[in-house]
This record gives structure tokens, C-alpha cells and sequence, in this order.
């Protein structure tokens, strides 16, 4: 919330633009994008509060009824409540002509009536309980068949919180200029809906005199940002891998890990697991070679990393077992680029310094439950505070960190912030964050921006199940295994060239 105040506030301080003129271009980006969606014969309710939210709801009142809508515009608060430049727009709605309703008893039976009710009643500002008469507006439009617009934040929700007792529940979120905090913390982003960004003219210097970036990473990021692999490429310009896990109850896992990478472009591929597992390991994964380890009892203990090696990927299936603690120090003192992963970030607990201590590249690729553990914290405080907490300890640690969930997190050590936006339900299943590790590991030695990297990579794992359930598999069935094959299909850079084999 801070930091979009602060984004306005640099845009009327520096920039020059006054904030009746941002009010009338944020109430115009949502009249665009309410358009098309809009039928003439529709009775639309406008529900306005005070600040900023409410002055937008008057400028979007005042442009449906210049444009011939059956609009009414429903004030809650008193209308002295109503200052600034919320009561600009309030005027230049009465000096069009058109007159507003005060809040009183009709306003249900008009809310019953509405086939559509755009949403201006509580804007970023919106702290505490509810009060009347808002919870009881709320109710009647969450009772309501009418389909429901709500201006950049449904109204009850918390602009940086993901607990919410009563909102609006919106069929489409119009936000402003930049998605809220909310829009991607559960249970707050259920009552979004559809989340659209409509961009009102907002500076890119706005954004910038931030200390911190928060990018929302689409397709077109995603394509944008994939490298062109050359023509003369060869096996060993494509990047050397390691990928180190697996014991004598879940080989899987890095097989998995392995596949990901080979489908997702490293050049050449070693596993490092227990010789026992090799000849079942052989029969899947074709295209590797096999690095030998020290062991006790087929649990990995000691790994000599190959100087030539890329990039490692640690931890999958590796097991607790305090022995396997070696890998992870062996690997962690080779300043090579590392993902450390599931049982790999379970033996990190406490061996913090050895991050410090590096200055290659490393991701960390916890859930909740893993990021809990790494930070002493309950499950429930990573829930509410994503963000924050990613940020915290990527910074302090100088690591990549992957916060894994809806609306994936990836934060720099900078303190940068990208939020991923592909991805459904299938992807909560056994293996899926595996397949994860080794498409990160494929990415990291093809950019020259290890951040872009690493988003991509999580990027196109989501992308991978969502084009397997457009397809016509149900969610419920996607497995990992599923999705290693759907990543050979994903998308080209734009103007790709041929690629020689070698």
C-alpha cells in the first residue's frame, strides 16, 4: 500500500500531474475495460465511498451516463465525508447534469434489481473491521445475481493482507496501475476474481524511486525474455548439469529433476544417486551419465563436484538422514551455480554461513512448509507475509529464492521481487516441485540474467499444466510426469532459428 501512495505521490510532486487528473484517467482505464463487457439495456449501481475509491466510482458514473448507461450512483457515507479530489469528481458529476443517491433503505431492493454493480466503496486505505452501513451494502451484493466490477481492490480486503472476514466478492478486479499485495494471498485473491491491470499513465520514474521492484511476470515477459539459441550451438555450450539426490525410498524424485532439465534444454546431464538405483535410473533417463558418490547403506554422503559442471541441483529425495548432510557441503563449497531444494534445504537449516560464504549464484526452492522451517516461523506467518519474508531472507542471505504456491515468488538478493501468473490446482502434487528444480537448473547456464532465469523457469512449469488442462486433462490427474513431456511443446522465442545437433 506504501508504495503505491508513493508511486502517486512522485507522479503529483515530481511529475506535475494533479490527482483530479489521475482520478479522471483511473475512472476513464476502467470505463475502457468495463466497455466491451457492458450491455445498454443493463441497470447499473455504482457504489461509491469517500478518498480515491470513491472519486473513481464518480468519474466512472459520470462516464456511463455521458455514454447513455441506465447508471445510478448510491453515495454510503455522509456527503460531507466526501473531500479533495474525490469531491471534485462529485461535482463534476452534478455540474454534468446527473444527480447522485444518499445512501438509506431502497439502495437493497436497488442492488437486488442490478444486473451489474461496479464496486468504488473501499479503496487501498481500507483498515479494520467493517462498519455499517458497508458490511450490510457488502452482503447484499455478495446475495446478489449481479455480476460485479470492483475498482482496484474489492472492497473489505486489505490492500497488503491475506485474511479477509467480509468482501465483496468481485467477478473482476479492475486494479490501478499495479496489482495489490493481496491479489495474490490467499484466502484475500479468491474474492478478486478476474484480475485486470488497467494502466492510467503512472510514470515508469513512479515506479522506479521504489527501493524495491514488484513485476507481474506474463506471457509476454516470458517470451520476451527467452534466449535465442544460436545455430552453431553444441552440447557443451548449452550448459553441464548435476543433478544430486535420490536414496533407497524415493528415486523419483531426481529422475524427475532430470528429465525437466533434458526437456528444458541443458546441453549435457549427470545424476548423482545411489549406484543401486542406476540400472532402474538407466532405463528412464537415456541421456545421462552417472557421477559416483560415496554412500552408507545406498544414502549419498560425499560428492566430488566435476570442475566443468554448470549448474547442480540438490536435495531431491535425498532423505533426512543426517549422513546425506556431506552432499550438501561439498556442493555448497564449489562456487558453482546451485539449486538447493526439499531434503537439501531440510540440512541447510543452520548452515546459513555457507551461503555467505559464496558468490556463485544460488536458488533456494522452498514451500511454505520449508520456508517455515528455514525461518524458525509458523506455516501460517509465511501464508500472511509472502512477500516480505522472501524478501527478508534473499537479502540477508544473498540468495534466489523461489517461495513456491499460488502466485509463485521469486525474489532476487537485490530485494527485487517477480510474481509468476501461469499455473492451476494440478501442479499440487507429488513431484511437481522436482520437475521445478530441474527446469530451473536447464535455464540458469542459457541467460545471461539469472533472475529472468529462474521466473521463466516457473513461468513455464505453470505454463506446461495449463496448456495439459486446456488441452482437456483434469487437474486432478496432471502429474509430474505429465509435465515433464508437456514442457517439450511450450512456445518458441520469437524468430527462432533452426538448431544444428551436435
Amino acid at each position: 500500500m506504501e508504495e503505491m501512495y508513493a508511486a502517486d505521490r512522485y507522479t503529483i510532486d515530481q511529475v506535475g500531474v494533479r490527482d483530479e487528473t489521475l482520478m479522471e484517467c483511473a475512472g476513464q482505464a476502467v470505463i475502457s475495460a468495463l466497455l466491451p463487457r457492458l450491455r445498454t439495456t443493463d441497470a447499473i449501481t455504482v457504489l461509491a465511498g469517500v478518498g480515491n475509491n470513491g472519486g473513481d466510482g464518480f468519474v466512472i458514473a459520470r462516464r456511463l451516463k455521458n455514454l447513455g448507461f441506465k447508471a445510478q450512483l448510491w453515495l454510503i457515507p455522509p456527503l460531507e465525508k466526501v473531500r479533495g479530489a474525490a469531491l471534485c469528481a462529485l461535482n463534476c458529476f452534478q455540474a454534468s447534469g446527473y444527480h447522485h443517491h444518499q445512501y438509506h433503505a431502497k439502495l437493497y431492493s436497488r442492488i437486488a434489481q442490478s444486473d451489474v454493480i461496479i464496486d468504488a466503496l473501499l479503496g487501498i486505505g481500507m483498515n479494520g473491521e467493517l462498519r455499517s452501513p458497508y458490511d450490510e451494502v457488502i452482503r447484499a451484493v455478495n446475495e446478489s445475481d449481479a455480476i460485479v466490477y470492483s475498482v482496484d481492490i474489492p472492497s473489505g480486503v486489505s490492500a497488503d493482507g491475506a485474511d479477509v472476514s467480509l468482501a465483496v466478492q468481485a467477478d473482476v478486479t479492475f486494479t490501478i496501475q499495479h496489482p495489490k499485495l493481496s491479489a495474490f494471498l490467499y484466502p484475500a485473491a479468491s474474492c478478486y476474481g478476474k484480475l485486470e491491470v488497467v494502466d492510467i499513465g503512472i510514470p515508469p520514474q513512479a515506479s522506479g524511486c521504489l527501493i524495491n521492484q514488484r513485476l507481474l511476470w506474463t506471457e509476454q515477459d516470458y517470451l520476451a525474455a527467452l534466449p535465442q539459441r544460436s545455430a552453431d550451438a553444441h552440447k557443451g555450450s548449452n550448459g553441464r548439469g548435476l543433478i544430486a539426490g535420490g536414496c533407497p525410498t524415493m528415486l523419483g524424485a531426481p529422475l524427475i529433476s532430470a528429465a525437466a532439465c533434458l526437456n528444458s534444454g541443458i546441453g549435457l546431464l549427470s545424476l548423482a544417486i545411489p549406484k543401486a538405483s542406476r540400472p532402474a535410473a538407466a532405463g528412464r533417463i537415456l541421456e545421462a551419465t552417472y557421477l559416483d558418490c560415496e554412500e552408507e547403506d545406498g544414502y549419498l554422503t560425499h560428492l566430488e563436484v566435476p570442475s566443468q559442471t554448470s549448474v547442480v541441483a540438490v536435495g531431491m529425495g535425498l532423505s533426512r538422514d543426517p549422513r546425506c548432510a556431506g552432499i550438501l557441503l561439498d556442493i555448497l563449497s564449489k562456487n558453482i551455480p546451485t539449486v538447493i531444494d526439499a531434503d537439501g534445504l531440510f540440512h541447510l537449516q543452520g548452515q546459513f554461513e555457507l551461503l555467505h560464504r559464496r558468490t556463485a549464484v544460488t536458488v533456494l526452492t522452498p514451500h511454505m512448509g520449508e520456508m517455515a522451517r528455514l525461518c524458525g516461523c509458523s506455516v501460517d506467518r509465511v501464508r500472511r507475509e509472502r512477500f516480505s519474508i522472501s524478501r527478508e531472507f534473499a537479502v540477508e542471505h544473498g540468495v534466489y529464492l523461489v517461495l513456491k504456491g499460488p502466485y509463485t515468488i521469486v525474489t532476487t538478493p537485490e530485494g527485487d521481487q517477480y510474481v509468476n501468473t501461469s499455473g492451476n490446482a494440478g501442479l499440487a502434487k507429488g513431484g511437481s516441485g522436482d520437475a521445478l528444480t530441474g527446469i530451473i537448473a536447464a535455464y540458469l547456464p542459457n541467460y545471461s540474467d539469472p533472475g529472468k532465469a529462474i521466473i521463466n523457469a516457473v513461468y513455464a512449469h505453470g505454463k506446461a499444466a495449463d496448456n495439459l488442462v486446456r488441452q482437456g486433462m483434469r487437474p486432478e490427474s496432471l502429474t509430474a510426469s505429465d509435465l515433464v513431456s508437456a514442457l517439450s511443446f511450450l512456445a518458441q522465442p520469437p524468430d527462432s532459428e533452426q538448431v544444428n545437433s551436435r
